[in-house]
């Protein structure tokens, strides 16, 4: 499925199921999980380099402040696009 603009210009031009759940097994707060495949260039921190117990993502600086996004929590799904 994808998302239109009221012009009916393409909002998404993809979409993803996501998770809606704590990250560690120690966590109360839900957080949204989701798998997208995406050409990036990105930061990883050197292994030697203490992040705490922090997973690795990307969020909205530098990532999603790019492109165009819309979730739907009635069916769980992500939408992104591009913003050009």
């Amino acid at each position: 499925m994808v998302l239109f603009f009221d012009n009916g210009n393409a909002f998404a031009t993809g979409a993803t199921r996501y998770q809606y759940r704590p990250a560690t097994e120690n966590e109360s707060t839900n957080r949204i999980f989701l798998q997208v495949d995406v050409q990036a260039t990105v930061f990883v921190p050197d292994r030697e380099e203490l992040w705490g117990n922090f997973p690795y993502f990307i969020g909205l600086g530098g990532f999603l402040e790019r492109i165009r996004f819309a979730f739907d929590p009635a069916s769980d799904t992500f939408y992104f696009g591009s913003l050009t």
